[in-house]
Order: C-alpha cells, then structure tokens, then sequence
C-alpha cells in the first residue's frame, strides 16, 4: 500500500495594503516545495491560480484602487501534491496611499491637504515630531484637516494621512510633510503725517516678517 502525507491547508496570518499592492502572509507547512496563492475578485468571484512562492508572503501588485480582493494559499509538495486550501480565504479592499498636497500655517491652526483615493470612505490623520512615533489627530471623510493643537514656533511637525475603505481596509500611510507652525501676527494699523504705520504682535520662532499690501477690490 502506498503511504500518503497529509499536509495541512496553510493559514494567512496577515492581510495588508502595502506599497504597491496587498501584502498576504501565511504560517509556513513543513515538507513543502512552495506555496500557490489563489485569488478571487469580490466575494462572488470564482477562485483562481495567481502566482507561486516559495517563501511564506506574497505582494499582489496587480491590483486596482478600491477593488475587493480575496486569497487563499495551497501548499505543493515536490511531487505536484496539494493540500487543498481554505474556501472562504480572506479579503481585503485595496486602498492607495494618498498623495500629500501640502502643509499651510493658518491663524487657525497648520491646514494639511492630500488627494482623495479611489474606495477611500474616510481618513485617519496622524502627526509627530522629529523622533516621535505617530499620533492619531482624528478622522474625516474630507480630504483637509486642520491641526489646532500645534504649538506655535516650538517643533517641526510632520503630518501624513491613511485612507480607510467602507470596510475597514486600511491603506499604508506616506512617511509625510514636515511643517513648523507659526501663527499669523495680529496686525494694528493707524495713519500718520508720513503714511500708514503697521504694527504687529512678536510670533515664537520667527526670524522674519513678510509685509503684503493689495488694494481694495484688486
């Protein structure tokens, strides 16, 4: 009688939206050739081979932004032997990493922009100092937020933001736009024999001022 090892169905352990694509892991199987990861698009699609590994992760880059995508992993042995996989597998939504537009010191607070990803249902803003780690400001469902908490004059802050899908997939996050915060002068002006004299409050970690004038209606 021929003896036949049972090999047991590898388990994905993570699940991640990566720079560029999704990032699947998995518990290895001992006595195994390599891996055959399977994918299917939305819940309803049909399985199918997408590529072989031979380590216990994959990076699936042909992906779109805010497409639904499941994997299952199949252990083969030397001979071409499969250990049948999951059914059900695990899905993720893809979400890009948005595109950081810009940081603008405002009288309000630092104003941070980025572009809106395809999928995205909202954003989680984050901030930190030059050495720091990450702190969560807040969610929108925008694209802007303003930082009211920053610190005129005091620190560098570096801000980025990571998209969310409907979900719960979330999207890798930028390493981000670096920013000091100085807050607009309170400006007084008053008329005298020789023009208009301007003056303004002293801003915290301001070497210089820039003076602007328009005309009215210009």
């Amino acid at each position: 009688t021929a003896e036949v090892k049972r090999i047991g169905a590898p388990e994905i352990t993570s699940i991640s939206n990566d720079i560029p694509g999704v990032l699947i892991e998995w518990e290895p199987v001992d006595d195994i050739f390599k891996y055959q990861i399977l994918r299917k698009n939305g819940v309803d699609g049909e399985w199918y081979v997408l590529d072989y590994s031979e380590d216990e992760e994959f990076l699936d880059m042909e992906v779109d932004g805010g497409g639904n995508y499941y994997y299952t992993i199949n252990a083969v042995t030397e001979d071409g032997g499969l250990s049948g996989y999951n059914e059900d597998g695990k899905g993720i939504t893809f979400i890009e990493t948005p595109d950081l537009i810009e940081l603008k010191n405002t009288y309000a607070g630092v104003v941070f922009t980025w572009d809106s990803v395809p999928g995205a249902a909202k954003y989680i803003v984050y901030r930190r100092v030059s050495g720091g780690g990450w702190k969560n400001l807040g969610t929108v469902t925008g694209t802007t937020f303003t930082d009211k908490e920053a610190l005129v004059g005091t620190k560098t802050y570096i801000y980025t933001a990571r998209a969310v899908a409907e979900d719960g997939s979330r999207g890798y996050y930028d390493s981000g736009l670096s920013v000091k915060y100085m807050q607009a002068p309170k400006v007084t002006f008053a008329n005298t024999g020789s023009g208009i004299t301007i003056k303004w409050g002293k801003i915290s970690g301001a070497k210089q001022y820039y003076v602007y004038r328009k005309v009215s209606g210009s």
